[in-house]
């Protein structure tokens, strides 16, 4: 299919992945056996991190009105997840949000505790059917519990619990922080006292004073479409850091659109030191965050004040990773694939660097001759953005305001002085996931950014990261529980119209792209609760890359199902990108599936999550192999991206290593290529 695999890559790569099954049962075992010698202490990272006050929502009181010249609300809805009692759920039919900001016409809502619930439509409903379970604990969770590992335990031994009360009750604490996603509709329902009990942890809300519910109350009421994502901050502003101060305090410069300079209001603001990890790593760091490679072109920072009036920095992104504006360009159809292939993951020297490459096929007026003969690539000058230089349009129309782009993140792991434990084997994995990338309007920066937010399939763990939809400022650049300062990332975002072109596959015109979100949505859910084991595992045959590449394949295949059922055949056949999304369909079918049969729970949908790898390790082992180029994250990735290059579609690559303040403890490493 265009490209050769090693024989025994697929091979050595399985092995591999039971060894570090084998390792992690015997590190777990040896864990069991340390703690029953030594003190009560917090037994996962998540414990350790929530231990500090910033990290803790009930830190941060409603915020007075701020100056919309210098900061902005993360988004149009946002608030904190409350899970209801059991005894109160099936009357409630959603769960609670307490709401940090709300549209100008909502703005009495602020503050208020209000109910929140899916809309009522047979679309929602059968979405929401596909992962809706019974929560019983298996052993193998209790045992994990045990390890440290962060699982739902308010939700075992309820029934039919439903992907919102799942997002709620992820963790131990209602400190799950998110802006609803979609069309968002308001009302009020009337509750009775029962009904309305408040939440066991309701004295944290933002004014101290939880609601007294009389025998009757009208509550408001939102109603939701799409899953709401998850967030760090509740406003966000675009500065560069000047110099340190006192304690955790910088003095900062606010950016003036006028003059498009850092040369707007100087503010101090608070950047914690955050928690280390048990392995004594930090997600972050201040050292010499002023002299990091990205402060010239600015950051946004998000975050909110404190009781004493102080913006407390959750989370950093470099405004020069997301602006719609490339460092360099590849137009050779064989430098794109290097480039995929090897050239993202050349890490030597870009440490604390972020890097912009579009590559593009079909760029106007350029050859590719320009720069580096080998990978024709071209400097745009983009590195001096936001610094007042005049930098090159992109082509018009080519990324435009309201685009939607299918993206592929994988990330690698943390060498160094404090290298992570499972970057200690030959080989390393990394961690792969979808996302959409939105080309959006910046007001701050007056110019077009990507909103990137991940579809993350991710299994329980140590730091409290919940499968499900994160904003990237929550999964990358939340400077506690995100990955920008401590690992290589490689984002790649798809652009093949194709993809993201609406079908009339329904009543309401929809697209692949928003396909495969819905099947993301219902893979996320199912994996928060582990299919109603409450857990999660990486094994053969189920992990990141094998299962969000499930949804990839569920959706191709029902858009090749409805493309093909058409009575139109002559249109069908004269329709391009109709040919080339079952073109793509049918190359990604054949490289996913190679011995030619879907897997049974690739097909059937069935309920195989949350079987521990050590229990049925052959079985998972022998399942695993039907999929396996998604066994490995890079191999996956390579795999998907051949076949959209093939489609000629365009790419562009966002990479990351270690961004943010300086930390000389670790170094970067790349995902293992197996199989190329």
């Amino acid at each position: 299919m265009g490209f050769s695999v090693w024989p025994v890559g697929w091979v050595l790569g399985a092995i591999a992945l039971v060894g570090v099954i084998w390792r992690r049962r015997v590190a777990a075992r040896r864990a069991q056996k340390d703690r029953r010698s030594q003190p009560p202490q917090p037994s996962n990272n998540y414990e350790r991190y929530m231990a500090a006050a910033f990290n803790r929502p009930d830190t941060y009181p409603l915020s007075p009105t701020l100056d919309a010249e210098l900061f902005r609300p993360v988004g149009d809805w946002t608030g904190r997840l409350i899970l209801p009692t059991q005894a109160s759920r099936q009357a409630l039919r959603g769960v609670w949000l307490e709401v940090y900001h709300a549209p100008p016409e909502h703005r009495a809502l602020i503050g208020q505790r209000v109910l929140l619930r899916w809309q009522d439509t047979d679309a929602i409903h059968s979405r929401l059917r596909r992962a809706i379970r019974d929560v019983r604990f298996t052993p193998a969770v209790e045992d994990s519990q045990q390890d440290g590992l962060v699982h739902p335990t308010r939700l075992n031994h309820w029934t039919q619990v439903d992907p919102l009360e799942s997002l709620a009750g992820s963790r131990p604490l209602d400190d799950m922080v998110v802006k609803l996603d979609g069309t968002v509709g308001v009302d009020v329902v009337e509750l009775t006292a029962e009904m309305a009990e408040a939440p066991s942890n309701q004295a944290d809300s933002l004014n101290g004073n939880p609601q007294a519910p009389s025998d009757r109350c009208r509550y408001p009421l939102l109603t939701i479409e799409r899953e709401p994502i998850q967030i760090s901050g509740r406003y966000y502003a675009l500065v560069t850091f000047l110099q340190p101060e006192a304690g955790d305090r910088w003095q900062v410069a606010h950016f003036n659109r006028t003059t498009r300079q850092f040369d707007g209001a100087i503010q101090q603001v608070v950047v914690p030191e955050v928690v280390a990890d048990r392995n004594g790593c930090r997600n972050a760091s201040n050292r010499e965050l002023h002299q990091s490679p990205a402060n010239k072109a600015g950051w946004y920072v998000y975050g909110a004040h404190d009781r004493e009036g102080q913006f407390i920095v959750q989370a950093i992104a470099p405004r020069l990773l997301l602006q719609v504006q490339p460092d360099s360009v590849v137009t050779k159809p064989a430098a794109i694939w290097r480039y995929l292939k090897r050239n993202a993951w050349h890490l030597s020297d870009q440490k604390g660097q972020t890097t912009s490459t579009l590559l593009c096929p079909q760029w106007p007026g350029w050859a590719g001759d320009a720069g580096d003969g080998d990978i024709g690539v071209r400097d745009t000058g983009a590195g001096d953005a936001g610094a007042g230089e005049t930098v090159s349009a992109l082509p018009a129309g080519l990324f435009m305001k309201g685009d939607r782009h299918l993206l592929i993140h994988l990330y690698g792991g943390i060498g160094g002085e404090n290298q992570e434990p499972a970057a200690k084997s030959w080989v390393y994995f990394g961690h792969y996931a979808y996302g959409l990338a939105t080309v959006i309007y910046e007001p701050l920066a007056d110019e077009l950014s990507f909103d990137i937010t991940y579809y993350q399939i991710y299994t329980h763990n140590l730091d409290g990261i919940i499968a499900g939809k994160l904003a990237w400022n929550r999964y990358m650049g939340d400077r506690q529980f995100g990955w920008l300062g401590t690992r290589p990332v490689v984002d790649i975002l798809i652009k093949l119209d194709a993809l993201s072109q609406p079908y009339a596959l329904s009543q309401t015109p929809q697209s692949a792209l928003d396909v495969l979100l819905s099947q993301l949505e219902v893979m996320g859910a199912r994996y928060r609760i582990g299919d109603g084991t409450g857990g999660t595992y990486v094994g053969p045959a189920h992990n990141c890359a094998q299962d969000s590449n499930q949804a990839l394949y569920t959706a191709l295949r029902y858009i090749r199902i409805i493309l093909e059922s058409q009575p139109d055949r002559a249109s069908l056949e004269r329709n391009v990108a109709s040919q080339q999304l079952l073109k793509l369909g049918q190359g990604i079918k054949w490289e996913l599936l190679p011995l030619g049969a879907a897997r049974a729970d690739w097909k059937q949908g069935q309920d195989t999550l949350g079987i521990s790898p050590e229990e049925e390790l052959w079985r998972g082992l022998r399942v695993g192999l039907l999929s396996w180029r998604t066994l490995m994250p890079r191999l996956a990735a390579q795999t998907i991206l051949h076949q959209f290059h093939r489609q000629q579609a365009t790419f562009w690559v966002l990479r990351t290593c270690q961004v943010g303040g300086s930390d000389p403890t670790i170094e970067p490493i790349a995902p293992t290529q197996i199989g190329f």
